[in-house]
């Protein structure tokens, strides 16, 4: 079992060089002393208690993470395991070290804010910040995940016998912090049930600025996921009373408490929804599981007007947007959609970008920005353009009557016709919206013809259900030019996924099918 080294002594804070200078002894493993001139102390007493909170703060922060390193590593030596994930022994003397360097510096302030010097203390705080950035960058919280997934398999480690400290969460209760960490490490390793037992214990609801996902909709959405329904919407429902203060959730937890008081939960769909939140909830981010994709076909089939489909197809899309298109590249499309005055689509990106949770503050800030910069374009814009002509606006007033009767073809005639007026880039955007629901509309379609496909024994009838759906993919990616590109992306997806499990089917199939010119096929669409 890897020993922490024991606590350093508590380092004199200031000493005398021969120089005349003042040194500062530095934190174990830093330069040995930094020279200081001798100069009037720099923190007023309000900075002096802000770095008093801060120092407590990282304090409590490193009491979480040794209590979390030493209830897996307390569990791992009582199970007699020899084989620890490489860095192991490296992290859990850093995190004790780190932990032990807070506590000192914390003990060189006095209850008042002030220290015996605080330009040396000043000096030692911020080489020790450097060395705590160091440690959050170093991947040892997946070292700490991957002994969790070690244990999360054993039999042994799941069930302390009676009477034997539990090794899992220790006898006193854990810092929050630790509980958290511990929670996201089983739901990385698959263990769900744990990690929903972990995470709705006592602090486990708390949310963290580092993990997009460690936070109260996430033990809502854990706690649905492995069929706790009632507990489950008790946490929806706590969130739906604070989600002005967790932006990005308000939504989601919105159309969740919906799902859940309605009908829906009897719905013999209920169960395929559940499954597609646990795939959601697993997924590495890097890519979309099979059984995601699957199992939002599969709801899309069964109850498709449905919001289990609506919730399901949303969770897909988030799947999608992790693994897919970054922050950089959404910012640049939004760049050129106002270039070309489209300033209502780059602001559903945008809005839907500020809604995501997992952005860091920094990226919240490109986004909040981005934000400001496409409402005063549209703003100005709006200034300097000539009202509507009079005809205009009654063709217009048809077009939105049309597409809210979901009657996209007709609605998409009537402005691509209004392109040519003076309401082009309006009329663009409509065009946009129109074609967009055009298409999710076929791709639904698609979806059922392939759960149909797969469902059948007859290999003629798979065959024929699988270019039927395959044919309506194809048809939409040529009938509606005009939909934004990250829908066309989506059928692109989606296509590209079809064809693949053809060709597990019959090889020649696809071949066969383009070259008997199956190019445009806008009569595939019922």
């Amino acid at each position: 079992m890897p020993v922490r080294p024991e606590k350093a002594a508590v380092p004199q804070m200031v000493r005398q060089s021969a120089a005349g200078q003042k040194e500062v002894p530095a934190a174990p493993g830093l330069a040995e002393s930094v020279p200081v001139r001798q100069t009037p102390p720099v923190c007023e007493p309000a900075d002096a208690m802000a770095g008093q909170e801060m120092l407590g703060r990282r304090l409590r922060f490193y009491e979480a993470r040794l209590a979390g390193w030493q209830a897996v590593e307390g569990q791992v030596a009582a199970l007699g395991l020899a084989d620890r994930p490489a860095g192991w022994g490296r992290c859990l003397a850093e995190v004790g070290e780190l932990h032990d360097q807070y506590e000192m510096a914390s003990r060189q302030v006095a209850p008042d804010g002030q220290s015996q010097d605080s330009v040396a203390l000043g000096r030692w705080v911020g080489e020790l910040l450097d060395r705590d950035v160091g440690y959050l960058g170093s991947g040892c919280e997946a070292v700490l995940a991957m002994g969790t997934a070690a244990l999360a398999g054993r039999p042994e480690a799941k069930a302390p016998a009676v009477g034997e400290r539990s090794a899992s969460l220790p006898a006193a209760p854990l810092p929050p912090e630790a509980r958290r960490q511990f929670g996201l490490a089983l739901l990385r390793a698959g263990q769900l049930e744990a990690a929903a037992n972990v995470l709705a214990g006592e602090g486990g609801g708390e949310s963290s600025p580092n993990d997009d996902m460690a936070g109260p909709r996430l033990t809502a959405d854990l706690l649905l996921a492995v069929g706790r329904v009632a507990e489950a919407r008790s946490h929806y429902e706590m969130l739906g009373r604070a989600c002005s203060a967790l932006p990005g959730v308000d939504r989601w937890v919105a159309d969740q408490l919906e799902l859940l008081r309605g009908a829906d939960v009897q719905s013999a769909a209920f169960p395929g929804f559940l499954a597609v939140l646990r795939a959601y909830l697993v997924s590495d981010g890097q890519r979309v599981p099979d059984d995601l994709r699957e199992g939002v076909a599969r709801l899309e089939a069964q109850a498709p007007s449905s919001g289990l489909a609506r919730q399901g197809r949303r969770l897909l899309e988030m799947a999608e947007e992790k693994g897919g298109v970054g922050l950089p590249e959404r910012l640049a499309e939004v760049d050129r959609l106002v270039e070309t005055r489209e300033f209502a689509r780059g602001l559903a990106i945008l809005e839907g970008l500020a809604t995501r949770d997992d952005l860091n503050p920094a990226q919240q800030a490109m986004v909040r920005d981005a934000l400001l910069k496409v409402r005063k374009a549209k703003f100005l814009a709006e200034e300097t353009q000539p009202p509507p002509e009079q005809e205009v606006a009654g063709q217009w007033e048809n077009g939105v009557q049309l597409l809210e009767s979901r009657k996209y073809d007709e609605a998409i005639a009537i402005f691509t016709a209004l392109l040519e007026t003076g309401d082009q880039a309006q009329a663009k955007e409509k065009l946009g919206e129109a074609s967009d629901l055009a298409i999710k509309e076929i791709r639904g379609q698609a979806s059922a013809l392939f759960v149909q496909a797969r469902q059948t024994a007859s290999l003629e009838r798979k065959k024929s259900l699988l270019m039927e759906s395959w044919k309506l993919l194809r048809g939409a990616e040529t009938r509606y030019p005009g939909a934004t590109v990250a829908m066309l992306e989506k059928v692109r997806q989606n296509r590209g996924y079809l064809e693949d499990y053809i060709r597990q089917v019959d090889p020649a199939l696809l071949d066969a099918s383009r070259s008997s010119g199956v190019q445009d096929v806008e009569e595939a669409r019922p």
